[in-house]
């Protein structure tokens, strides 16, 4: 199942169920609202995030993790991979658009081309 923002919330909001909760995860109410935020997403026509049980549980183990400077060196790696294939992309379109933009001066030169041979007789 999933946990919407306001259940959630309305968790944090009551003491008696925030401190069981923080107790258990040994972590302070902040932090257990930034790694929802950190976890949660949106779905299609939702306007609430939401996030689902077991992400949240995986996240609460991860947490307690420690990162080891290799794991951030995996990610930084991750990251700037991701960054130049976004940048690729870009280009892709960039150009594609380009393309898109040529064809269509084309064809309006090629209807304009085809007007004026009919205002001068020409067909």
């Amino acid at each position: 199942g999933t946990i919407g923002k306001s259940e959630f919330d309305d968790l944090l909001s009551d003491d008696l169920r925030r401190d069981e909760f923080c107790d258990a995860a040994n972590l302070s109410p902040l932090d257990l609202q930034e790694l929802f935020s950190l976890l949660s997403f949106k779905k299609k026509g939702d306007k609430v995030p939401v996030i689902y049980r077991d992400d949240f549980l995986t996240g609460l183990k991860k947490e307690s993790s420690v990162v080891s400077e290799r794991s951030m060196m995996r990610l930084e790696k991750r990251v700037q991979t991701l960054d130049e294939n976004f940048d690729t992309r870009i280009q892709n379109l960039e150009s594609l658009m380009l393309n898109v933009i040529d064809a269509v001066k084309g064809v309006k030169r090629s209807e304009a081309d085809r007007g004026a041979g009919r205002a001068d007789g020409r067909s």
